[in-house]
């Protein structure tokens, strides 16, 4: 089951992959509008530095795990070696990663309730509109 983290992730590879520019035409796209600014939603916006961050670390971790799957038993030394090595450097930046998400994960599910409120709100305004109608 894809996540909504992993699907993020492939939008930012495919976008970061292609080097063309996507042009939208506004007459195409007639409800298509910029986002608004954070201080007139009150809403947290991921900032775009933590993903590059986050591909940084998964860069990382790549490396790590092909060390990993390079390792037999004549090089096994040397590569727990530069594995532990790679390790140390690592788990601080997760860990500091993890806390500054920390915070989008609380932002993230106040959204999704607003979302479900929204969804029926509309939902019941649909029913009234049908009963109105019938009327």
């Amino acid at each position: 089951m894809q996540t909504e983290y992993d699907k993020a992730w492939e939008i930012t590879a495919i976008s970061e992959s292609s080097h063309e520019t996507v042009k939208l035409d506004r007459g195409s796209y007639p409800d298509l509008e910029r986002g608004k600014s954070a201080s007139i939603t009150g809403r947290t916006h991921i900032q775009p530095r933590l993903f590059k961050e986050a591909e940084h670390l998964d860069k990382q971790l790549r490396g790590i795990l092909a060390i990993m799957d390079e390792t037999h038993a004549l090089n096994a030394k040397k590569n727990v070696e530069e594995i532990r090595k790679r390790l140390k450097k690592l788990f601080p930046k997760l860990t500091k990663f993890k806390e500054t998400l920390t915070g989008y994960e609380k932002a993230y599910r106040e959204l999704q309730k607003e979302n479900a409120s929204l969804t029926n709100r509309v939902g019941k305004l649909e029913a009234d509109k049908a009963d109105l109608s019938k009327q």
